[in-house]
């Protein structure tokens, strides 16, 4: 099949990371795959020089920009493109249009779990060839908001699992630079560091963890609003030397290998929870927040645990629970990569594909 996968984004978290990841798959897949994506973009960065990616750099400006449109028109017509693909709603509307007009069909992914639009929640999943959404949660909220269960497909999030892998190396080298050593557990958050993420409770329960088991750290990946008051907090209880801080950093597969635990206990309504794949995949456990799609990303009592409620005691107990069990740890941390594998990029892209072939996509 012939792709064009289009992207106005300026940052590369979570949304682009699975755009990026499912057109760099379906380019090892033999497929042919141009990216129109807004011009010294994290994204572009990320594509330069990528395997199978004819990579089209254009100004982007919204969703709407008349030069972009010109340039995704101009990409369909050179490839023939069988499927334009959209992972923002924002380019939903004018990407039908291009699809119209170039004969292409539209592969509409929603990575949020509702449509605020009246007119787009009722016609844009009728009107795309394909409607994506990344998790069974996603689909039951669209439909409970009256979206036909007919028109939404489940793709999950690729994980790369060449990339993201249990480390040995990649453990050492990082606990060397933080100072730490192999016996000590090391617990970690990654992500954005804002009070939508968790960050506020999971810091009290980590303080709480930590004045009872003197040799637990915290690894904090990430940057965001509340970053300065957790600095701020775990230095006034006297925590500061075991609690790291490390800016955001892209290649993460050099991270999660170094963690005994990650948590992930997002205050809002994730649609998957890449981190919690992600994690998995490089051999560690997890305990996430029972909301949203996070539950699907991993095995409950197989992979990790799930908070349920709000409750910081409730959270702090889970964490110390699972910190004062090395065996069953160790099990779930051996589980990890096989649930990790569902969403291995090869396995996602055979659904991809399967699914627009359904679709009987025009050429």
């Amino acid at each position: 099949m012939n792709f064009v996968f289009v992207d106005a984004s300026r940052k590369l978290w979570g949304t682009e990371q699975a755009f990026l990841e499912l057109a760099r798959g379906c380019a090892g897949a033999g497929h042919r795959v141009i990216a129109v994506v807004r011009a010294d973009s994290e994204m572009a960065v990320a594509m330069r020089g990528m395997d199978g990616i004819e990579l089209w750099e254009t100004p982007f400006r919204g969703g709407e920009d008349p030069r972009a449109f010109r340039k995704v028109l101009q990409a369909a017509r050179t490839c023939h493109a069988d499927w334009l693909v959209a992972a923002h709603g924002k380019h939903h509307w004018p990407l039908l249009l291009a699809a119209w007009w170039s004969g292409s069909g539209l592969a509409a992914f929603r990575h949020l779990s509702y449509i605020r639009s009246r007119m787009t929640r009722y016609w844009m999943p009728r009107l795309a060839r394909r409607y994506f959404v990344v998790s069974e949660f996603a689909r039951q909220r669209l439909i409970e908001d009256g979206v036909p269960a007919r028109c939404l497909q489940i793709v999950h999030n690729p994980i790369d699992t060449a990339r993201f892998h249990p480390d040995g190396e990649a453990r050492r080298q990082l606990r060397a630079t933080l100072g730490i050593g192999e016996n000590v557990v090391l617990a970690g958050f990654v992500g954005r560091h804002t009070v939508d993420k968790g960050v506020m409770p999971l810091r009290q329960a980590m303080i709480e963890v930590m004045q009872e088991r003197p040799d637990v750290h915290m690894l904090w990946l990430g940057e965001g609003a509340e970053l300065a008051a957790t600095v701020a907090v775990v230095d006034a209880v006297g925590q500061a030397c075991r609690h790291h801080f490390i800016n955001w950093r892209d290649d993460t597969a050099t991270v999660y290998p170094a963690l005994d635990l990650l948590l992930c206990p997002s205050d809002i309504e994730e649609t998957f929870g890449r981190v919690v794949a992600e994690s998995q995949a490089c051999g560690v456990p997890v305990i996430a927040r029972a909301r949203g799609g996070l539950p699907e990303a991993m095995r409950e009592g197989e992979t990790g645990l799930l908070w349920r409620g709000d409750a910081i005691a409730d959270l702090a107990a889970l964490i110390g629970r699972l910190i004062d069990d090395p065996a069953r740890r160790q099990a779930m941390a051996a589980a990890a990569p096989a649930s990790a594998a569902r969403f291995r990029t090869e396995v996602v892209v055979q659904a991809f594909i399967r699914q627009l072939t359904e679709a009987k996509a025009p050429h």
